[in-house]
């Protein structure tokens, strides 16, 4: 049997790996040739608590110096007893890596002194020495417990490339292709799950995708890996309202914008991932439907109807490179639920003209692609701008009829011309519900008035939803009203067959206004069922409020869902429902 026949398959591996002039490049031979023993001493320690790496002690100095000289090319190739002890130490030396990347990078961003910025260059290329080892297919039979020491490797890469990309630190170009390889067989949603909760990582994942939309050309891997990262977030309700916080859905939707922009430009080998980015914002963006209507408009603000029409012709570009009708890279299903998430919110004033002022751009592409009728993408969309269409022409008919919104300043009767669409409008930046002719009056009523309610009409927590604007809920009460004109005789009839023996008054009968299903629907139900429903306390304030001042004798409580179903989608006021002459 020859030699070579003979050879340690770690051997041949780390041979194999000596040999890539790369590796030359980043590790050349190390001068202080620390002893094996002393190596091992070093790296089965305990990890310290805490490291300063502007001033570290000798011990965290030494583990440095250790790895260094075990991992060197040069050093393996002149020192074959090195290569046993990385073999029998490969635990060690991961958790020992996982610690520093973790704990010197990520923690300590600003090295204050040559010897800190030095352990830090060594770490930087340590992890990438790491990661193409363990991206070698012969790597995972020769470490004896390597996949569960690797994975919780990976995990602190993982985090530190997120960190690299948000900081435009150029070694994330040379690490993050690197853990993509030593990935490849690794579920990277499930590897990000078991990120460390210490840092701050939705605020470092948000930023660094608004970051990467910074960019004229954004790294599509780059943006694959921070997506799924947020996804695994957005499971848990803590870890999502902190999400919402940084305007998730505005930069969601301008990422769908950003990859519109570059339809045409995509080579052959980015065509999967642009549209698996894509499915990936659109879920994430359903995931914030119960922050009520305020996720719509900011996803509306950012043009995200004419984004998703236009990127739809990657599907077209999937079909003739043969990919299957239900592969996960099709947009057509994920499009259409989400535009069916919009459309029940098209009867709110503002996103009516926010969708219609985007129709003609959107019809103009629906042309262009020339879907079949039926195609189930084809029919939302349409029926989301017919929809719109139809709110806009009664919108213009309440805003010649009934549609005065007068300057929120008590001290002022200027109406707002077209409900609030006035240029000069002004409308209070932390609860979005009063609107001024201008910032005088704004600053005025500030001072007098609404200092006092601003914080009942903002959000109870931060991320939530904010409550309809005036114009919003002036346009609402319109609907309502006119339907109830309606169907007045029927409601008549039903509220009285209800009070037949109810003389409590918190047993009385209440009207609820649903329309989160189109076109709408009401249908009445006990008070005290409706207070139990409203499971916030400004809803269950303004419940109580508008009860107290109720007159039994000729009108309803109404109280109006819209969708998303949160404590902030909650309308509450009263209605008359009979005619002076009628009692």
């Amino acid at each position: 049997m020859s030699p070579s026949s003979r050879e340690d398959p770690f051997e041949a591996l780390l041979n194999n790996r000596i040999q890539e002039n790369e590796w030359h490049l980043l590790f050349g031979p190390t001068n202080q040739c620390i002893q094996i023993p002393d190596i091992k001493k070093s790296l089965l320690r305990s990890t310290p608590f805490a490291v300063d790496i502007s001033f570290p002690s000798k011990e965290v100095q030494l583990v440095v110096d250790s790895l260094v000289e075990l991992l060197s090319p040069a050093n393996l190739s002149q020192r074959p007893p090195l290569r046993r002890t990385l073999r029998n130490l490969w635990p060690r030396v991961l958790r020992w890596m996982s610690f520093l990347v973790e704990r010197v990078v990520l923690v300590d961003v600003h090295a204050t002194t040559s010897r800190g910025r030095a352990i830090q260059v060594n770490i930087a290329n340590l992890s990438q020495r790491l990661l193409e080892l363990c991206a070698d297919p012969m790597f995972e039979s020769l470490c004896n417990d390597s996949k569960t020491h690797s994975f919780h490797f990976f995990t602190a890469i993982l985090h530190i490339v997120i960190h690299l990309l948000e900081n435009g630190d150029p070694w994330f170009q040379r690490l993050f292709p690197a853990l993509k390889r030593a990935v490849a067989d690794v579920d990277i949603l499930t590897m990000s799950t078991e990120l460390p909760h210490k840092h701050d990582l939705t605020a470092s994942s948000v930023h660094a995708l608004i970051k990467a939309n910074g960019t004229p050309k954004p790294d599509l891997w780059s943006l694959y890996a921070v997506l799924r990262l947020l996804k695994s977030f957005s499971s848990s309700e803590v870890h999502l309202r902190i999400i919402r916080q940084y305007h998730i859905v505005r930069w969601l939707a301008k990422t769908i914008s950003s990859l519109a922009k570059r339809v045409g430009t995509l080579l052959p080998g980015e065509l999967k991932v642009a549209c698996a980015n894509l499915v990936l914002c659109v879920e994430m963006m359903k995931c914030h439907i119960f922050t009520g209507h305020t996720w719509v408009i900011e996803a509306l603000n950012e043009h995200i109807l004419p984004a998703i029409a236009k990127t739809k012709v990657l599907d077209l570009l999937l079909d003739t490179v043969g990919e299957p009708a239900d592969s996960p890279f099709r947009l057509g299903k994920p499009y259409t639920k989400l535009i069916n998430t919009i459309r029940p919110f098209s009867l709110i004033y503002s996103i009516a003209l926010r969708v219609s002022r985007y129709a003609q751009k959107v019809a103009r592409y629906l042309q262009v692609l020339n879907l079949p009728s039926d195609d189930p993408f084809n029919e939302a969309l349409y029926s989301l701008l017919r929809e719109a269409h139809m709110s806009r022409q009664d919108i213009n008919r309440f805003q010649m009829a009934l549609g005065r919104v007068y300057c929120s300043n008590v001290k002022c009767s200027t109406v707002i011309a077209d409900t609030g669409r006035s240029p000069k409008m002004k409308k209070c930046s932390q609860c979005r519900v009063v609107v001024y002719c201008s910032l005088t009056c704004q600053k005025d009523d500030w001072k007098i008035n609404h200092r006092e309610v601003c914080s009942h009409l903002q959000p109870e927590h931060p991320g939530d939803g904010f409550r309809l604007s005036e114009p919003d809920a002036a346009y609402i009460k319109d609907t309502v009203r006119r339907y109830i004109a309606e169907v007045r005789t029927e409601l008549l009839q039903e509220k009285a067959d209800c009070e037949v023996g109810v003389s409590a008054r918190s047993n009385a009968v209440t009207l609820t206004f649903i329309y989160n299903l189109w076109p709408c629907k009401i249908f009445f139900d006990k008070a005290s069922r409706s207070l139990e429903s409203l499971n916030c306390r400004h809803a269950k304030d303004d419940f109580r409020l508008q009860w107290d001042q109720l007159d039994m004798s000729k009108e309803i409580l109404i109280v109006v869902w819209h969708p998303g179903w949160t404590c902030h989608s909650v309308m509450v006021y009263r209605e008359s429902l009979v005619n002076a002459s009628d009692i």
